[in-house]
């Protein structure tokens, strides 16, 4: 493993789709481990789980009928360094807001609860809605670039095994899709922020914005975009993940401020393949004053 922050959701998303259609079932394990800890090379949730850091080495137990064609694409991609571009921008120039700030809550809504025996079909609904809504997003930048690469890989997570079989099991509890879906993120994000590696603890937010369209989604809300942005507001929010960062207007938003510090998130990166200039605030400050940090 050569990247620089291991086996994170856009190198695991590639591994996903490599194995993607493929007769042959593929566990993977970080070397060192017992042949049980392998997982399954269809789940991103399971792979970042792993914790593979740069310089330790990832083995792959293959077997089935196209086992042959898995270790293939599996090689070839990690000779690629998993599709990933090594160099990272740098930190921008700081700068002290001149425009007036907006302040966007992101905080999901749990929508009220539906008395419907017919809980599973109504998430996979959601699910479909959400899952459109990254596509399309991701359709309106550049191929082949940053964004829609991290764009593609929430869009896996969306899907992971490890969510669906969250939810499936708690809808068939008897539970409301909604409340499945908010308990399954809650629990699978306690995880990512336990985590010693500050970049896998950065899906957590991830995981957030997934769990905002979902929701939102099974509310009915038929728009699943940004509430707009007042055009020249420099942005306030209380962390930056990489939905949003995807649908901000770069020449209407001179600036983007941030409470919750990030220097690994997919928001950051985003941002700044998009031209957006981001900030994070540097503790309390005096009312009326912003302390920033790049």
């Amino acid at each position: 493993m050569r990247n620089p922050h291991g086996l994170h959701a856009r190198p695991c998303a590639a591994i996903v789709a490599a194995v993607a259609g493929l007769d042959a079932t593929v566990l993977v394990r970080r070397e060192g481990s017992p042949a049980e800890a392998g997982v399954d090379a269809r789940s991103v949730m399971s792979l970042q789980a792993l914790a593979v850091r740069r310089g330790e080495l990832l083995l792959a137990s293959i077997t089935g009928p196209q086992a042959s064609a898995a270790r293939t694409a599996l090689g070839t991609l990690a000779a690629n360094d998993f599709g990933e571009q090594l160099a990272r921008p740098g930190p921008h120039t700081l700068a002290e807001p001149e425009s007036p700030v907006h302040e966007l809550s992101l905080a999901p809504a749990l929508p009220p609860a539906e008395p419907t025996a017919d809980q599973q079909p109504r998430l996979e609904t959601a699910l479909a809605a959400a899952d459109g809504f990254l596509e399309g997003l991701a359709a309106k930048v550049p191929d082949g670039g940053v964004t829609r690469a991290v764009l593609w890989a929430i869009r896996t997570m969306l899907h992971d095994p490890m969510l669906e079989q969250g939810f499936a099991r708690r809808i068939g509890e008897g539970q409301d899709a909604a409340v499945a879906v908010h308990q399954t993120m809650t629990e699978t994000i306690a995880v990512f922020e336990q985590m010693a590696n500050p970049y896998l603890r950065e899906r957590a937010t991830d995981l957030r914005s997934l769990e905002r369209l979902v929701l939102r989604a099974l509310a009915s809300d038929l728009d699943l975009s940004l509430d707009e942005v007042p055009s020249g507001h420099v942005l306030l929010l209380d962390e930056l993940d990489a939905v949003t960062a995807a649908q901000l207007d770069p020449t209407g938003v001179p600036m983007v401020l941030v409470r919750r510090e990030s220097t690994h998130g997919h928001g950051l990166l985003v941002a700044r393949d998009r031209g957006i200039d981001v900030h994070f605030l540097a503790g309390s400050q005096p009312e009326g004053q912003l302390g920033l940090h790049a």
